[in-house]
């Protein structure tokens, strides 16, 4: 650093000519912004000062030049061979013989303080003369303080060949400082925001973790402070940039100390049974306090025990985030600020945006005492009082004009029915009338006004304004005769649309089911119609649930478990939620041997039925009374002449007839040539059917049969189709009986320990039978299975009747 004798004080006029200002220097007392500074010219020729006499030099305290002045100073006034002048920084290092060179002038770094030399004591005067306009060095020296305790404390940075100085111009708007280079007053600006605690904790972590490094630390720490500070292009100003891209590829290190502390019950089967405690333990682990027996919400007793848990997790997370913004119109931020700029969103409720709108909340178990209206407070709500008084005022208004058209006796028009409308609006501005007027609310007389309720009680009255609101704009354009877009485009103006739209997105999922059943329908698992009520069955169950209900059937069957025994624990749900008997296995003949069928008995599904009121009446019997009145009209049929059912003790009020029908059904390629049928059979309650209940409801599936796999009678051994009449003639047989057989279909006896050995000569039905009085088919089913004689001649195309071609009985003729 050059001598204090060598520099001219300020104000002093240079050497080349008295009172002539050097290019580039400052004027004395004028304060030159940094941003303004300019490149000093270049000196043609070699100024060597004068040497003055500088009286001894007095204690006073160092003052800070400007930094222009101050390398001005020291470029006029340094001698050539001064060491001091040469150890200065970088920036102020000279070639001793070039002195044509131009200067550059550079950023002085922010570690390194700046001192000004004491002052000559003619330079003393002319300071205090000008010393207002030098306040400017006073804040400038307080943060070079800073600066140099901040270098006491973490020492000098290393020097980074990367890093340069720069000449920098805020006013230029595309200025940039890559990530390879260090940029020095961000660094200083960083580490002010790290000492003051002003950054994150992920931020501090990263620098701290960087300073540990022994190799690669400039770089990191430069990599660091360039993703965290930016400079903005209008201002030029440092600021903390926390959406820097380069941050999120970041990776962050963890280790985290969790603690549980919980406590389980049990009742006490399922207790000892977790455990494996005998009772001897048990009642030694409940004396010694090792559990406790409670009592639940429900009244059970149970017993708990303490569960203590702690976890250490160590590891690293890289995360990638993926940011989505969306950006208001002026239109839609203009209506934004309108909603919340208005009267009904309150006081406290201002401060949370869209949380205002969402209505008043719940009384909280635990809540701090609610705060009363100040006058401050009180203020501001006659403030929204009056815009929300206003609001009604106006809208009452435009209802009494619109409902003005419809006269008092005119009950046909359509907007007789929406006189109530203006009722509704006084309603709402007379509670904000009650709470202008007497400081209170209407429902809580005699209860001080605090901002809780205030608030509640103005967003109330926003929702109530909303759905009048809408009410009123229906009103107006059922009054002009305006419908469809006019309307809507009339709500949409109001914000009413957006308001709807925006709730109903905001809470829609995609359903899990849906996708499911239009999976299944594409790969023609299943078809449209069982779809769809797979779909209704659903949506019934979510509107129970909206309702609080529980649905622990289907919890008990969505939670089983994937595996090999799923089928079976399905099948084995099933059997458990339905009291309908299970199909009778039965060794049926086919053409590849015998194998075990499945035949759904009559009789056990007539018995079953009647212990089930409902399926009763809808599959069975409606209505006792037409069985009477059947049997009564059908005597006259010459079938019931001598018929043995005469026989049966009041036949016509307990026996129910029946009806058998088989035919094939296409099951595989319906509907192409090479479709597939199956031979099903059904049975059918004849009285159900004539009062109108559904197919669906009446028709009892009993057995079906692919007709390839049939294998005829030889000799004594039955064959598939004898076989199966064997089994469903032994369980109509038992349905006219109207008890339960003591014998199987092959003769043989039950056993009286077996379940059907106890349920032998037991009423079937409280005493109700039931017969098969009639068999539906076509003609192929009849020729086919029950071995009617084939007539596919058109002379005489049944064999069960007189039908000819020609003549009185001729088949053509269809007169009475």
């Amino acid at each position: 650093m050059a001598s204090e004798e060598s520099l001219p004080a300020p104000g002093t006029p240079g050497p080349s000519e008295p009172g002539a200002v050097e290019p580039g220097e400052v004027e004395p007392g004028e304060v030159q912004p940094p941003g303004s500074r300019k490149r000093p010219a270049a000196s043609k020729t070699a100024v060597t000062p004068k040497k003055a006499v500088t009286p001894k030099r007095q204690p006073k305290p160092k003052a800070v030049t400007p930094m222009k002045s101050m390398k001005k100073a020291k470029s006029a006034a340094s001698p050539k061979g001064s060491p001091k002048a040469k150890a200065k920084s970088k920036a102020m290092a000279k070639s001793k013989g070039d002195k044509t060179k131009k200067h550059t002038l550079k950023r002085p770094a922010a570690v390194v303080p700046l001192k000004r030399p004491a002052a000559a004591p003619a330079a003393q005067a002319g300071k205090s003369a000008k010393g207002s306009s030098m306040e400017w060095a006073v804040k400038l020296q307080v943060e070079e303080q800073k600066a140099e305790k901040d270098f006491e404390e973490h020492g000098e940075e290393e020097e980074d060949p990367g890093a340069d100085d720069m000449e920098v111009d805020p006013a230029e708007a595309n200025f940039r400082v890559e990530s390879e280079h260090k940029d020095r007053s961000k660094n200083a600006k960083f580490k002010k925001m790290l000492k003051d605690g002003q950054l994150p904790k992920w931020a501090v972590d990263a620098w701290n973790a960087s300073c540990q490094l022994s190799t690669g630390r400039p770089a990191a720490q430069r990599k660091l402070v360039n993703a965290i500070i930016s400079r903005e292009d209008a201002t030029g100003k440092l600021a903390l940039n926390l959406t820097n891209p380069v941050l999120d590829k970041l990776k962050s290190t963890y280790q985290r100390h969790e603690s549980k502390d919980s406590h389980k019950a049990l009742p006490k089967t399922l207790f000892c049974g977790k455990f494996n405690l005998s009772e001897d333990a048990f009642q030694v682990g409940l004396a010694a306090g090792e559990f406790q027996e409670v009592i639940g919400k429900d009244g059970k007793v149970r017993y708990s025990w303490q569960v203590q848990e702690h976890t250490v997790s160590k590891g690293s997370d890289s995360r990638v985030t993926l940011k989505s913004e969306s950006y208001l119109t002026k239109k839609d931020a203009a209506f934004e600020k309108a909603r919340l700029d208005g009267p009904f969103i309150g006081l406290f409720e201002k401060n949370k945006g869209q949380l205002a709108i969402a209505g008043p909340t719940g009384q909280l178990a635990l809540c701090d005492k609610e705060t009363e209206l100040t006058a401050e407070l009180w203020t501001q709500a006659q403030s929204q009082l009056s815009a929300a008084m206003k609001f009604w005022d106006n809208h009452i208004k435009e209802a009494k004009r619109l409902l003005q058209q419809v006269g008092g006796d005119n009950r046909e028009d359509e907007l007789y029915n929406e006189k109530d409308i203006t009722q509704s609006l006084q309603k709402e501005k007379g509670i904000l009338d009650h709470i202008w007027q007497w400081k209170e609310i209407p429902d809580k007389i005699g209860t001080p006004l605090t901002v809780k309720n205030y608030d509640d009680t103005m967003c109330a009255s926003g929702i109530a304004g909303e759905a009048l609101e809408l009410r009123l704009a229906g009103t107006e354009h059922l009054a002009s005769g305006i419908a469809g877009e006019v309307q809507k485009d009339y709500l949409r103006k109001r914000g009413l649309l957006q308001r709807q739209e925006a709730a109903r997105s905001s809470v829609q999922e995609k359903s899990a089911l849906h996708e499911l059943l239009m999976s299944l329908l594409a790969q023609g698992i299943l078809s449209g119609t069982l779809c769809h009520s797979i779909a209704v069955a659903a949506k019934k169950d979510i509107e129970k649930i909206k309702e609080d209900k529980e649905l622990p059937d289907l919890d008990k069957l969505a939670g089983l478990k994937q595996g090999k025994n799923l089928i079976r624990s399905v099948y084995g749900n099933l059997e458990k939620s339905s009291n309908l008997p299970a199909p009778f296995p039965v060794e049926i003949p086919y053409k590849d041997g015998a194998h075990a069928g499945n035949i759904l008995l009559p009789h056990e599904y007539f018995a079953a039925m009647y212990e089930n009121d409902k399926h009763w009446k809808s599959s069975i019997l409606g209505d006792c009374r037409t069985l009477e009145k059947f049997w009564t009209t059908f005597d006259t049929h010459p079938l019931m002449k001598d018929n043995p059912l005469k026989r049966i003790p009041e036949y016509t009020k307990t026996l129910i007839p029946l009806s058998l029908h088989g035919d094939e059904v296409p099951v595989f390629g319906v509907g192409k040539i090479w479709a597939r049928s199956v031979l099903s059979f059904s049975w059918t309650s004849i009285l159900a059917n004539a009062l109108g209940a559904s197919a669906e409801e009446c028709t009892i599936y009993i057995w079906g049969v692919f007709e390839k796999f049939v294998v005829q009678d030889e000799g004594d051994v039955l064959g598939t189709m004898s076989t199966f009449f064997s089994v469903l003639r032994w369980s109509f047989q038992a349905l006219l009986d109207g008890v339960w057989p003591a014998r199987d279909w092959r003769g043989i006896k039950f056993p009286k320990s077996s379940k059907d050995g106890r349920k032998a000569g037991q009423p079937l039905a409280g005493g109700y039978r039931a017969c098969l009085l009639q068999l539906c088919g076509d003609l192929d089913y009849f020729q086919k299975w029950f071995g009617i004689p084939q007539s596919t001649n058109h002379l005489s195309p049944c064999c069960q009747c007189k039908a000819t071609f020609r003549g009185n009985t001729s088949w053509l003729d269809n007169r009475n």
